[in-house]
């Protein structure tokens, strides 16, 4: 998150880029739903693997405390998150 490239690219929630050889162009989405339902939350990574399950790599900002959290092999990725960022925002206010 130290790195501005890094940090816009894993806030944003939409963007366009050109669709090689049409003229349209290709939609992405960012599939982490906390981008849109989090207060502060600022990006990073959404993800599954056979050894880890889903997984969430989150990070929030909120009155000039930035936390990140990682969940692995969750059910409730999200709802774990949102809970470890809660906690971590009420212990440092």
């Amino acid at each position: 998150m130290k790195d501005p490239r890094f940090r816009n690219l894993v806030r944003t929630r939409y963007a366009e880029i050109p669709c090689a050889g049409q003229p349209w162009k290709r939609p992405l989405v960012n599939h982490n739903k906390l981008l849109w339902r989090y207060a502060g939350a600022n990006g990073v990574k959404t993800g599954w693997t056979r050894a880890a399950g889903p997984c969430l790599v989150a990070s929030a900002t909120r009155h000039g405390i930035r936390l990140i959290s990682v969940v692995l092999d969750s059910p409730d990725h999200y709802g774990d998150t949102r809970r470890l960022l809660d906690y971590g925002f009420r212990r440092r206010g």
